[in-house]
């Protein structure tokens, strides 16, 4: 499988994308996500990988990292945990240690962990004890900031929202673990909608 894997990377690479992007969608899997067709994705070599489907809408970070975890079926691998005692990196690794924290299936481990290593590359360092709501208020406004990344588009409301959520059972772990007192990302304001993307309905 990782044989599988590395082969359809390096395709991606050769054609000129990035193997930190997504490679474009397989003609197996393009039926999953209505509309894809019409990306012009190039035909990619497919064997090998396994029958799926995704939740997220097309174009968006969750969808991307769904894909991510689609293409890249190997079990997470557990790192020694090297980290400062009692820093966010400490937090992290020890939160990634038991998969299941993260979630219930490995699809969703691997969107939560693409989460938490951005916000982890952030503040590492920092005690986790030293962490207050204002710190995290700071970190998801920015990712509430649309910017361009490459080729594509980071940032918006639903990826902050997915944040803070998983910075919430992060900072609950945290408390259970008697790293912090309190829930800083609970205590955080909740992500608010501007009224202009407001639906009607």
């Amino acid at each position: 499988m990782a044989r599988a894997t590395t082969s359809f990377l390096g395709f991606l690479t050769l054609a000129g994308g990035s193997s930190h992007d997504p490679p474009p969608l397989p003609a197996r899997v393009r039926h999953l996500v209505p509309g894809s067709a019409r990306q012009g994705a190039a035909p990619l070599p497919t064997k090998g990988f396994p029958p799926g489907s995704f939740k997220a809408p097309l174009g968006t970070e969750e969808f991307r990292a769904e894909y991510r975890a689609f293409i890249n079926t190997e079990a997470p691998t557990i790192a020694v945990n090297r980290a400062a005692p009692g820093s966010i990196d400490d937090l992290v690794t020890r939160c990634f240690a038991v998969p299941e924290r993260l979630g219930p299936t490995e699809t969703t481990q691997r969107i939560v962990c693409v989460v938490l290593e951005k916000f982890r590359a952030e503040i590492g360092p920092l005690p986790v004890a030293r962490v207050t709501f204002e710190h995290i208020e700071k970190i998801i406004a920015a990712k509430i900031a649309k910017r361009q990344v490459g080729k594509r588009t980071e940032g918006g409301i639903q990826p902050a929202k997915k944040l803070r959520k998983e910075l919430v059972r992060l900072f609950a772990f945290a408390k259970k673990a008697g790293m912090h007192a309190t829930n800083p990302a609970e205590d955080a304001e909740r992500v608010k909608v501007p009224v202009e993307q407001r639906s009607d309905g």
